[in-house]
């Protein structure tokens, strides 16, 4: 069997400057990932141009086999095309010139960077899969300085973006820097997208969670609910997110949300094909593959779930975390928090200066944790906040 996926990628970019546009950039990318079975044995090509089809095959059955049995393929075909605007590159120099236009008023040394991305995949193969997947983002990095920000969008609303970025970018014109040592607050927002997802992916594992009987077991907050999802309706996970709608083993669950925690309670591990067959549970379509290295898995498509109160509801003020590297310590992780703000009733009033502080993973998603905000986090249409109370962060 042999399979094909083709990644198209379009880059419009337009730069702002000195009250002008300063250039515009159309860039087209292609990858191509060819995939050849045979015998129960998987070999891979990454090619990073267009490329006859018969030659992609070829090189990808020169390169190394890996021991693959899971050959059977779905026999179906599917279009899940996104809201695609096929903005012109006039009218990518035109939003860039309004959006640094309306920046400037609170600085003349802001400088905007304004991409659209529009991504296409296409997957092919001799049972008659065959799967297209269109999405796009609007992305613009603001520089202030020293300080860089970044912005993305899943539809474009030039107007609501620029509210976003004067939100974020008024303590520092205004210099309101505060030390973490001076404040009182301990409530905690983590936007949705900032990589919290790694505990889970350790701890979901099918050799802990049938290892040690954690099924069915209550670990967390009820209030926790958490799952794998490869739908393109669902917004942005940091958790590999290369195949919107598919994993590397033809798995295919559109609109399926797979459950691994819900109300608190462990209801099942993440897997692949392998580890179901071997541990004897539900493939959860977590199979993952980077550069030539063999399919592995991976917790694909990570979400914790959105809860039912709005984020004005859930608190008033707390120290918003926009920016941070987080790493898991055995059963601590730890925030080298690089850019955080005070908020304090829908504002941002206040920009933290970088502090890093560590906590039991096990206390921040049990009795520290509050929910996920039901609506998305300012005028962003691709994150939520997720909120935690009584944090110690010095």
């Amino acid at each position: 069997m042999k399979e094909k996926l083709e990644i198209r990628k379009t880059e419009k970019k337009a730069f702002y400057k000195n009250s002008s546009v300063d250039e515009m950039i159309k860039i087209n990318k292609q990858n191509n990932i060819f995939r050849d079975f045979e015998n129960e044995t998987l070999s891979i090509a990454y090619i990073n141009n267009d490329i006859d089809d018969d030659e992609g095959y070829f090189i990808a059955s020169q390169n190394k086999k890996y021991p693959y049995s899971h050959t059977t393929m779905l026999n179906t075909q599917r279009n899940v095309i996104a809201s695609n605007s096929n903005i012109k590159e006039r009218e990518v120099a035109d939003t860039v010139y309004k959006v640094g236009n309306e920046l400037e008023k609170l600085s003349k040394d802001i400088e905007v960077e304004y991409k659209n991305v529009n991504i296409r995949y296409n997957l092919t193969n001799i049972n008659k899969l065959h799967m297209n997947f269109e999405d796009e983002r609007n992305v613009f990095y603001v520089k202030l300085g020293e300080d860089k920000f970044k912005f993305e969008y899943r539809a474009l609303d030039s107007k609501k973006a620029v509210q976003d970025m004067e939100l974020f970018l008024k303590p520092i014109v205004q210099k309101k820097y505060i030390e973490i040592s001076k404040i009182n607050e301990k409530n905690l927002i983590i936007p949705s997208d900032l990589n919290i997802y790694d505990f889970f992916e350790e701890y979901l594992t099918c050799k802990n969670v049938i290892e040690n009987k954690l099924m069915n077991v209550e670990i967390f907050s009820e209030k926790l609910s958490f799952y794998t999802s490869l739908s393109p309706e669902d917004t942005k996970s940091q958790k590999y997110g290369l195949l919107p709608f598919f994993d590397w083993e033809g798995s295919y669950s559109p609109y399926y949300r797979n459950i691994l925690i819900e109300n608190g309670t462990v209801i099942k591990p993440y897997s692949n094909k392998d580890l179901a067959k071997e541990y004897e549970v539900e493939n959860t379509c977590c199979s993952y593959a980077l550069k030539d290295d063999y399919p592995s898995c991976k917790l694909l498509g990570a979400y914790i779930q959105n809860g039912d109160y709005k984020l004005e509801d859930m608190v008033k003020s707390a120290i918003f975390i926009e920016s941070a590297d987080i790493t898991l310590q055995k059963e601590e992780l730890k925030f080298d928090v690089k850019r955080a703000y005070l908020y304090e009733n829908g504002e941002i009033t206040h920009i933290i200066k970088p502090f890093s502080f560590l906590i039991n993973a096990f206390r921040f998603f049990g009795n520290k944790f509050m929910g996920a905000s039901k609506d998305l986090l300012f005028n962003s249409d691709l994150r939520r906040a997720i909120v935690f109370k009584d944090i110690q962060m010095f």
